[in-house]
């Protein structure tokens, strides 16, 4: 009786790593496929606009992605992200300084290649507001990139329309390939 056990766990054992072994295949396959699929980190600065620039003067980013390339001139992907506003501090008035707000963007990513080297596109999510008061909201951001190899510089214009406050600026950034 207990040969028959261990033939049918010796079975199951075989059935079991022909399974981890498919798996194993179907990743390698899957990654040879979408070769040009990448972690990407992001940094950005920018100048705030709108209602925005009375009240804070520097925008800060930072973000990790990762795009697979869906056919050649099309990417789709995923973000996640920092993105800081800092406060200006009002002259003549010491009391009176604005409070920065923070966001953490979660965002889906599409991009066009116009040539193999330059492409435009847009992130599109969520923002989760960080600071004090800060609900959050939508996130959009609509960018031109040119790609050099391992960075790419890309300008953006980013907007999160919060409350009474349309916080939106005008970036300039890197992005390193992983």
């Amino acid at each position: 009786m207990s040969a028959f056990f261990i033939f049918i766990y010796c079975i199951k054992l075989l059935t079991m790593l022909k399974r981890i072994l498919i798996f194993f295949l179907f990743v390698i396959t899957t990654q040879t496929t979408f070769s040009q699929s990448a972690f990407r980190i992001g940094i950005e600065g920018g100048i705030p606009n709108r209602k925005l620039e009375e009240t804070h003067s520097l925008h800060t980013g930072a973000d990790v992605s990762y795009k697979i390339d869906v056919i050649d001139f099309m990417q789709f992907g995923a973000k996640l992200g920092y993105s800081r506003y800092f406060g200006k501090d009002i002259e003549g008035e010491s009391q009176n300084v604005n409070e920065d707000i923070s966001f953490l963007p979660i965002a889906g990513i599409a991009r066009l290649f116009i040539t193999e080297e330059l492409y435009a596109g847009t992130d599109l999510g969520y923002a989760i507001g960080l600071s004090e008061g800060n609900n959050g909201s939508l996130y959009f951001k609509p960018h031109l990139g040119f790609n050099f190899g391992i960075f790419d510089v890309i300008g953006s214009y980013e907007m999160i329309p919060v409350q009474d406050i349309n916080t939106g600026s005008v970036n300039i950034g890197l992005e390193f390939q992983l």
